[in-house]
């Protein structure tokens, strides 16, 4: 809230220690979590006891020479992983940004599959939530890979949120009849749900504003005509902001 006082972080324990850039993070019905490593591409299973141990290496590019921000990036449980256990993932390669899947048996994740490909890929702006929905379905954040027209082309899989089934074809009702949910984003990294079924959306502005949307469908955000709220200009605005860019640069979300 506006003028709220600065709470201090407040550590319990710590579970895991030496990782390097964690990124995706998926709870187990075990209560051990999934994290992922976005610059190696590793898999960790951090036990909820302590302790950690590498159970996956899915060889992503990550441009970390170039301070990029690829990847292996969104990670996230089916919603029948406990009898098929499919543990889905967002990441980079050389050529574009994809969503697979990989059955995680024995302690161990196994061969990908692809589940969409050619979502736009750059240096920045990658976008890499995943998150499947109360209605079985798979949500998915992408950037415009650096190239804002992406995000106002319909047909485009930049600058979106994507809703697909867990296989990636286009979901059913989907507002333009394609895999597109919302558009007009520049950058998002995280989403997630709320308990009344409301899609949340963090997303990176330029050099004016930061945002946090609440998704609705066939809304369009208005990058980049716009950045940040417009009033009544006919773009859907955010339902909060942090102004300037350097006041906050709102990343995952939970």
């Amino acid at each position: 809230a506006p003028g709220a006082a600065a709470a201090a972080p407040r550590v319990d324990r710590v579970l895991a220690k030496n990782l390097s850039v964690p990124w995706g993070i998926a709870f187990l019905p075990s209560g051990d979590t999934l994290v992922g490593e976005r610059d190696s591409g590793d898999v960790h299973v951090v036990r909820r006891g302590g302790g950690r141990g590498q159970v996956g290496d899915l060889a992503v590019f990550s441009q970390k020479s170039n301070f990029g921000e690829g990847g292996l990036l969104g990670l996230a449980l089916h919603p029948g992983f406990a009898s098929n256990r499919w543990v889905y993932a967002y990441l980079s390669t050389r050529s574009d940004n994809r969503v697979v899947r990989m059955r995680f048996v024995d302690g161990r994740l196994g061969k990908r599959h692809l589940v969409l490909g050619g979502i736009p890929m750059s240096v920045h702006h990658n976008g890499g939530g995943l998150a499947f929905g109360p209605d079985g379905l798979l949500y998915v954040s992408t950037g415009d890979g650096e190239d804002s027209s992406n995000a106002q082309d319909r047909s485009s899989l930049g600058g979106k949120v994507l809703r697909l089934t867990p296989t990636g074809d286009p979901a059913p009702g989907n507002p333009f009849g394609n895999r597109t949910w919302s558009m007009g984003h520049r950058n998002v990294e995280g989403i997630a749900f709320d308990t009344r079924g409301n899609l949340w959306a963090s997303e990176f502005g330029e050099k004016e504003t930061d945002e946090l949307n609440r998704i609705v469908a066939g809304a369009n955000y208005g990058w980049p005509r716009v950045e940040g709220s417009d009033g009544s200009g006919g773009f859907r605005d955010p339902f909060a902001e942090w102004s300037p860019t350097s006041v906050c640069s709102p990343a995952g979300v939970a």
